[in-house]
């Protein structure tokens, strides 16, 4: 979920077919995507704050569209971003299938 979180903050629209999990960093994001890292660093770059705060705004912008940091967060549920998140993983439950 915060790989998508962090996807549409940076702008990255799809999953790329080819994910791979090499890491091009040794800190906090190491674990994220490539492409995940990739869009991280190049928003950091755009606004001039560390990758982490990327991350960071990008969760709390995920619960809170009006929220910068988790300090001014206060989440709730947007059923468009949980159709997004289930689009994006490519999640179907059985009684959402078509018969």
């Amino acid at each position: 979920m915060i790989e998508y979180a962090i996807a549409c903050f940076v702008g990255i629209e799809e999953k790329p077919s080819d994910i791979d999990r090499l890491s091009i960093e040794e800190g906090e994001i190491s674990g994220f995507s490539l492409y995940i890292q990739k869009g991280i660093h190049s928003h950091a770059l755009t606004i001039e704050y560390p990758p982490e705060a990327v991350v960071e705004m990008a969760s709390a912008s995920f619960l809170d569209p009006d929220a910068i940091t988790f300090d001014d967060c206060l989440p709730g549920i947007d059923r468009d971003k949980v159709e997004g998140l289930k689009r994006f993983y490519g999640i179907i439950y059985s009684w959402e299938k078509s018969p």
